[in-house]
């Protein structure tokens, strides 16, 4: 079961340049844009929010530790904070 675990964990971290430069070229064509993600893996989840971040584009994030109330508030901030531009949540 180890040998898979690791498999699983590689395969998600091998998604996250590819996705994340896709986002980022999106994100700079259009200013006005958003883009919601979805994702299975937490570790692409991760890997996409500190991409992201280091480029300063404001972002929610929904995971399963996200409390029900938070996420409420988390998708409000998404769909009428214009500065908000992407939106990542786990599966």
């Amino acid at each position: 079961m180890a040998a898979f675990a690791k498999w699983w964990k590689l395969s998600g971290e091998r998604k996250v340049e590819p996705v994340s430069e896709y986002v980022l070229e999106q994100l700079k064509e259009s200013e006005n844009e958003k883009i919601l993600i979805f994702a299975h893996h937490l570790d692409v989840i991760n890997g996409l929010e500190d991409r992201i971040k280091k480029k300063k584009i404001e972002l929610i994030k929904i995971a399963g530790a996200t409390a029900s109330a938070q996420r409420t508030i988390l998708v409000d901030e998404f769909q009428n904070n214009p500065k908000i531009r992407v939106a990542l949540v786990r599966l």
